[in-house]
């Protein structure tokens, strides 16, 4: 990622939250992220798609696909993998909405089971991943969250409605541990 990335990754998640009138630490729900920026949701399993192409595309090696986003008559879209975990669903929606915010240019498409896949290179996917899960969890409320309220990641995970892995991918991101740490040895060496 570009120098810099990170940090403007974090205040797009600020603003993002503020813009719905929440604080930094509260769960923003990707569905009304999504309807904030006038992109459509789609299940395929809501369009008419035939039952054996649809249990085809739903189950059809399950890590092969989770959401794809795509413009449709020039408005952002976004077709979910209903089969997966909620959890799953909704780092997928705010990866893909990552790709909008960012206007990333896809590389082209390709039609998957009469979807429109787009793909785009590394350096861009590894963007929407972060800014994915800074959307999800904004680096600003991790180290009250772990320092002071006494979260594990299970309690993170429970608080922003994500997986465990993507609660513990963003500790790890900001050095939440480090960060912690590093405070409580100078809170300690101050008592003394």
């Amino acid at each position: 990622m570009k120098h810099g990335f990170k940090k403007r990754a974090n205040r797009i998640s600020k603003k993002a939250r503020l813009k719905l009138g929440l604080q930094v630490k509260d769960y923003l729900n990707p569905n009304v992220l999504a309807e904030a920026m006038k992109a459509q949701i789609i299940d395929p399993a809501n369009l008419n798609i035939p039952s054996e192409s649809l249990d085809t595309l739903l189950n059809h090696r399950e890590d092969e696909w989770s959401a794809l986003g795509a413009h449709i008559n020039g408005n952002p879209t976004i077709f979910i993998n209903s089969s997966h975990p909620k959890t799953r669903i909704e780092a997928s929606i705010m990866h893909e909405l990552a790709h909008f915010i960012l206007k990333h240019e896809p590389m082209g498409a390709v039609n998957y089971f009469g979807l429109p896949l787009t793909r785009f290179d590394k350096e861009q996917e590894e963007e929407a991943e972060f800014l994915g899960g800074c959307l999800q969890i904004p680096e600003e409320c991790l180290f009250p969250l772990f320092a002071f309220e006494k979260y594990n990641l299970q309690k993170l995970a429970e608080h922003f409605h994500c997986s465990k892995q993507v609660a513990r991918m963003r500790y790890n991101q900001e050095g939440i541990r480090y960060r912690v740490n590093a405070y409580k040895k100078k809170y300690k060496q101050s008592k003394n």
